[in-house]
């Protein structure tokens, strides 16, 4: 993720945040298991993260990320709480969503993955 660094994932988050980094490689090993996934050349550590964890990683590396990705941490986190909801309330609560609901979380998505393609 960092430009500074190719291999920034093994040689800061292994030691920065391990729980985190374990969490990706716990992940990718069950997911391989799994015969409608298998294993993937092509997904990275970060695909196997949660958002809680990819928000973890922006704030700790803020200085990294802000204002290089985002214009500032708020702007990051307030957009990740409200995708964060919608996507619990999907995955909790589809019958209740609402087609407003869903557009909201579509937005919010946009919104963050237009920085985050700056990379």
């Amino acid at each position: 993720m960092s430009s500074k660094d190719p291999d920034w994932w093994e040689t800061k988050l292994k030691i920065d945040l391990p729980k985190i980094y374990e969490y990706s490689k716990e992940e990718k090993a069950r997911q391989d298991q799994l015969p409608m996934v298998g294993s993937s050349g092509i997904l990275q550590p970060l695909d196997y993260l949660t958002l809680g964890r990819l928000e973890q990683i922006i704030i700790k590396y803020e200085n990294e990320f802000v204002p290089s990705v985002f214009r500032k941490l708020d702007f990051f986190t307030g957009h990740m709480e409200i995708v964060k909801r919608v996507r619990n309330g999907i995955a909790h609560m589809a019958p209740s969503m609402t087609v407003k609901d869903i557009h909201n979380a579509k937005h919010e998505i946009d919104i963050l993955l237009q920085h985050l393609s700056t990379l």
